[in-house]
């Protein structure tokens, strides 16, 4: 499910990634009666990929979250980045306890 150097130096600008850290993965909530909530970090490719030629496996590919956040999709952490199609969200069903009007 991680972006490879081959992915990565083909994206283009404005295409959408799922950031996933192990810590808060994709995840998709079904209310008690049927609503679908998701909780998804979305990022979108701000520019060209940069390669080295020292070091063949690195990579850098900038991207962009929310109107001012920005930061590097890179050989480091791109094992925390998917695409879209891929996404496979952690379901969990929410059982609220009803309170008692009155």
């Amino acid at each position: 499910m991680a972006i490879t150097r081959e992915q990565a130096v083909t994206l283009r600008r404005r295409v959408e990634l799922h950031y996933s850290p192990a810590h808060a993965p994709c995840q998709k909530r079904i209310g008690s009666r049927g609503g679908e909530s998701w909780d998804i970090e979305t990022v979108r490719v701000n520019g060209s990929a940069k390669t080295w030629e020292r070091n063949p496996e690195a990579f850098s590919v900038p991207i962009k979250y929310g109107l001012r956040g920005f930061g590097y999709l890179t050989h480091e952490n791109a094992h925390e980045f998917h695409f879209p199609v891929e996404c496979e969200p952690i379901i969990e069903a929410t059982d609220q306890a009803t309170v008692p009007r009155g």
